[in-house]
């Protein structure tokens, strides 16, 4: 049951989570001939709105128009890593390349030390209260923000028991 504190806490996370959209990876690694890259990442998902024959047809019209082989291998390189279909050039799915990790994996471990740590500035702060104000504050992603507590509870949990 959530209190009233819990209740705007839970509202503020609703209203962070529309502003915010999804992130589910970024990357980790950066090859030294891509440090250029590293300005032009976002660290987001690809938009819904982004159309694979667009990005083909773009960077076509680009390697013609330059005459530069770069945007031709680029074209290669999204068919060859089966990120966009042959035929329709469509984006066949939002897998993950080798040099990404998952966010969730890398943001539980953050949000349970910052749980652990937030209960240690507060010993009087519950485990349920600092869990809601951590899905609050990183704005958690799950289906409601009840499970987002849950989820981080049961992650601190987990991580006390791997401690002991």
């Amino acid at each position: 049951m959530l209190t009233k504190s819990d209740l705007k806490l839970e509202k503020e996370w609703e209203r962070k989570r529309r502003e915010r959209g999804y992130a589910h990876g970024y990357v980790v690694e950066v090859p030294d001939d891509m440090a250029d890259m590293r300005r032009l990442y976002r660290r987001r998902e690809r938009p819904d709105g982004l159309r694979g024959p667009d990005v083909v047809s773009d960077l076509a019209r680009l390697a013609l128009e330059w005459g530069d082989r770069r945007f031709a291998q680029c074209v290669r390189a999204l068919f060859e890593l089966d990120i966009v279909n042959k035929q329709s050039h469509h984006f066949i799915t939002k897998k993950r390349g080798p040099h990404a990790a998952s966010l969730k994996a890398s943001a539980m471990d953050y949000a349970v030390a910052k749980v652990g740590a937030l209960r240690e500035r507060n010993p009087n702060l519950s485990e349920w209260e600092a869990c809601a104000l951590v899905a609050e504050d990183l704005v958690w992603e799950a289906t409601s923000f009840e499970a987002a507590i849950e989820q981080l509870r049961q992650a601190s949990r987990r991580a006390k028991t791997h401690r002991s």
